[in-house]
């Protein structure tokens, strides 16, 4: 289960309480739940912070903070021990409408949840890994297997996106004998914006946004992306290296975003191929990954449907590795081969 529909899910089950006590209101103790407003206040804004800017944790957000507000009164009361409210008929009607909001609320979050995807289920090792020296989450996946003459996956997830919601797709990959290295790349020095939307929380629906609705808006920013992009690539290489050595062979694979970076990284020599899950034919919501399986709700806004199946997933990985094969079935001839070592050996020095 996600995380962010059990934090969702726990603020909808505070809120119920906090606006149900009015049909308690005889028992003396019931102002007692009163003090929970300001608790679940605080956990919406951890969530918000945690989960993004989205329809469902602003929701959650903006029904705290009103159901703080009205009830600092008995919130007031209960910090000074007197444990026996009145609700005036103005109360009663703010706490049905904001029980209901929630209500209502809760349901939506549940219709939409979250396709639950374990990697061990398929075979696949899954890591974690925190760089705090690079400021970076590295992701692995790979199946628990003998090394194989496969080449290492660097993969960089589009910035409407995040590796998260790739995951059916990269299990499914690692399922078919590869490894694969993904990141998240946290960089201050990098502006994507000029204004308070650069703020990490906000940058990802910031994007999502522009590209629904403002196409030509999202076309210009994106190319402030390339920067960030390529120097994903760079640390996935980096590390790549270390972990399987200097002869190991790296594909790159992106998606819509990567259209102008992928090009520019194949140019330094260092990679056997790269391939777009944009070429995908199935693939319908290209940009923002597996999402009828990992963001029901932004699915819903692509006019796409939750889906717990992993066929796509799965197509996709196949998608993948014929790509890769037509790859590593072309053999250049010698002289490409050795003004391609030249280029890697210019490289390493530098």
């Amino acid at each position: 289960m996600a995380d962010s529909f059990q934090g969702e899910m726990l603020c909808v089950f505070l809120l119920i309480l906090i606006n149900g006590r009015i049909f308690f209101s005889k028992h003396k103790n019931s102002i007692t739940i009163a003090a929970l407003a300001p608790v679940v206040l605080v956990v919406s804004i951890f969530q918000f912070l945690a989960q993004g800017c989205s329809f469902f944790e602003i929701s959650i957000f903006v029904i705290s903070l009103f159901t703080f507000l009205a009830n600092i009164h008995s919130f007031s009361r209960f910090i000074s021990h007197l444990y026996v409210d009145r609700y005036r008929p103005a109360f009663y009607i703010f706490s049905m409408i904001m029980l209901l909001l929630t209500l209502l609320l809760g349901g939506l979050i549940f219709y939409f949840r979250e396709v639950p995807v374990e990697s061990k289920d398929f075979g696949v090792i899954e890591t974690k890994e925190r760089l705090s020296d690079k400021n970076a989450v590295l992701f692995t996946f790979e199946e628990p297997s003998e090394k194989n003459d496969k080449p290492v996956i660097l993969f960089s997830a589009d910035k409407r996106s995040d590796v998260s919601r790739y995951r059916p797709y990269l299990v499914m990959l690692a399922k078919r004998g590869f490894k694969i290295y993904a990141v998240t790349l946290f960089d201050p020095t990098i502006s994507y914006f000029n204004s308070f939307f650069n703020f990490p929380v906000l940058r990802r629906s910031t994007l999502i946004f522009c590209s629904l609705y403002y196409p030509e808006d999202y076309e210009l920013l994106r190319q402030r992306f390339l920067p960030a992009i390529e120097k994903e690539y760079e640390l996935l290489r980096k590390i790549a290296v270390e972990r399987n050595g200097n002869n190991c062979k790296m594909i790159l694979i992106g998606d819509s975003m990567h259209s102008q970076a992928l090009p520019n990284l194949m140019q330094t020599g260092f990679y056997e191929g790269s391939f777009m899950l944009s070429e995908i034919d199935r693939y319908s919501t290209k940009g923002y990954g597996c999402v009828n399986i990992t963001a029901p709700f932004l699915a819903f806004l692509l006019k796409e449907k939750r889906n717990a199946s992993m066929e796509l997933p799965a197509y996709m990985a196949l998608c993948t590795e014929e790509a890769i094969q037509r790859i590593t079935e072309k053999k250049p001839d010698s002289a490409d081969s050795k003004e391609i070592g030249e280029n890697k050996d210019d490289a390493e020095r530098n």
